[in-house]
């Protein structure tokens, strides 16, 4: 009892397709994690006093 090759490929289609869901379901959670930390990050106020005076070594625009 052989298998068609036309069933071979649709079998390895189907399996592709599942596993690009199952990655693509992973990577959307992982982004969604990121976007939720990104959003509760806060940055406290910088006061300017209390960054010492220094010299600037690099390009000017």
């Amino acid at each position: 009892m052989s298998i068609s090759r036309k069933k071979i490929v649709m079998i390895l289609i189907m399996l592709f397709l599942l596993l690009a869901s199952i990655f693509g379901t992973a990577y959307i959670d992982r982004v969604g994690e990121y976007k939720r930390a990104v959003k509760e990050t806060t940055i406290e106020e910088v006061n300017i006093s209390d960054i010492p005076d220094g010299v600037y070594i690099g390009d000017q625009l």
